[in-house]
């Protein structure tokens, strides 16, 4: 039945295809690479009853059993000539073989020289201009090394990590690219959250466009999925916007229809663009999906009770004409109910807390409806409620609710909020208007997740400068 049915068609042209499927989907290629099969990782617990504790399936006789010789059967039969491999040691743990490849004395250790590390002798190269260039390096490592040897050694003037950027004809520069038609810096959110985080990242990314790059063959699940629902929720939303309907308890059996045909309609788009999944990747998630929409329209209801939609992907703008200021930002949902305006702020998993909206110490890390609040208090009052919502625990995170019992804050604590909000946007303003894209910001930790460590470089900067 497997070599039967082909769910994806087979990459043509030279090099590796990379597939995030189990076991080969349909493919039967002539050589194919399995690797981290250790123990740990393709273990397949089953438990008949998961309802049960430990203790009664253990009374019962029903312990927990392990499916995963079955798998790794089907994986030596996915291909002509099928390698599986893992590593002793990964991630500073010892790691073991699967039984399976125990039981039958599959197991061999490869012959070779000890893997190597090519980023610490990058690093070390950089330390140590005077040693000779390393020999374990990517090729795009030995052009940057050689680039970096033949020219001058930088004064820290010219390094904008540690030092803000001149001459002043520089400055304008950047400015121009930072700056709206009307030669106003011109933030959003995200570029306020991206300077708080690294100033520099920041510089790299809004004035020089420099993004990360993308295998066109990888395809972000998550990316994916949170773009889908707000594409369906968009769809449903506008329906109701243009009929002048409303949400309310006695009308949810109709809301789910009508979502139900919003889910349709957004798969249709997807699959005339040809960017839906793989059909049997695709059903698995729209099974998950309708349930979990319809979830949120439940607890939307239950939060703010009848109400009417007052925003789809609604724009907020502000402008400091003194300052030469513009921000704006693109709201999910807006909402009319009894109390008055809320704001609603999709999340797939990741929901930010208090103290990333106003931490006791430091630049806040979530500055999506802190900025939201104040641009819309600049086309009248703040609004009376604000939230995230979860797609994956399924629940309302409340910013600010005048009738709900667990939120981030009170009304009189509000207002601050958006003061502090507003210091924010203004001091992000001055230093960029100065080229000061100096410092790591709030969380050092985030250098190890930046997409742009290879440009920046500032820990060979520093390593070479001592």
């Amino acid at each position: 039945l497997l070599r039967a049915t082909h769910y994806v068609p087979p990459a043509p042209g030279p090099g590796l295809a990379v597939y995030p499927y189990r076991v080969s989907a349909g493919i039967m290629p002539d050589y194919h690479f399995v690797l981290n099969v250790c123990e740990e990782l393709v273990r397949v617990p089953v438990r008949p009853y998961p309802f049960l504790s430990v203790d009664e399936e253990a009374r019962l006789g029903l312990a927990e059993t392990d499916a995963s010789d079955a798998f790794l059967r089907l994986y030596l039969a996915s291909g002509r000539e099928v390698s599986l491999s893992f590593s002793r040691q990964s991630g500073g743990k010892v790691r073991l073989p699967p039984p399976f490849f125990v039981k039958t004395g599959a197991v061999r250790e490869t012959d070779g020289p000890a893997l190597v590390d090519p980023y610490a002798h990058e690093a070390l190269a950089f330390s140590d201009t005077t040693a000779s260039p390393p020999p374990y390096l990517f090729s795009l490592q030995r052009q940057g090394l050689a680039r970096a040897t033949a020219a001058p050694t930088p004064s820290r003037e010219d390094i904008f990590t540690l030092c803000p950027v001149s001459p002043p004809s520089l400055v304008e520069s950047v400015l121009k690219d930072v700056m709206d038609r009307e030669g106003r810096i011109a933030l959003t959110p995200t570029d306020l959250e991206t300077f708080q985080a690294c100033a520099f990242r920041y510089l790299l990314q809004k004035a020089s466009g420099l993004r990360e790059w993308e295998n066109d063959f990888v395809q972000d699940d998550r990316r994916w999925y949170g773009t889908f629902i707000h594409r369906t929720l968009e769809l449903f939303f506008s329906g109701l916007l243009e009929t002048g309907d409303h949400l309310s308890p006695g009308r949810l059996s109709a809301g789910r229809e009508v979502m139900q045909a919003a889910l349709a309609e957004a798969e249709a788009e997807k699959t005339a663009a040809g960017t839906l999944p793989v059909p049997p990747l695709w059903e698995a998630m729209r099974d998950d999906l309708l349930p979990g929409l319809n979830a949120f329209l439940e607890e939307t209801v239950n939060a703010y009770g009848e109400c009417e939609i007052k925003g789809v992907e609604h724009p907020l703008n502000r402008v400091w004409e003194k300052e030469r200021i513009s921000l704006a930002g693109t709201v999910d949902l807006m909402l009319a109910t009894d109390f008055g305006t809320a704001l609603i702020d999709y999340k797939i998993k990741y929901v930010p807390g208090k103290k990333d909206l106003a931490p006791v110490h430091g630049a806040p890390a979530s500055l999506q409806i802190p900025c939201y609040l104040l641009l819309a208090a600049e086309h009248g009052n703040i609004p009376e409620a604000a939230a995230y919502y979860s797609f994956e625990d399924r629940m309302y995170a409340h910013v600010c609710h005048p009738q709900a019992k667990k939120r981030y804050f009170g009304a009189g604590e509000i207002q601050a909020l958006v003061e502090r909000t507003e210091e924010t946007v203004l001091l992000t303003a001055e230093r960029i208007s100065q080229g000061d894209f100096t410092g790591r910001g709030t969380d050092a930790g985030s250098c190890r997740a930046c997409p742009l460590r290879a440009v920046c470089r500032r820990k060979y900067h520093l390593l070479a400068r001592n």
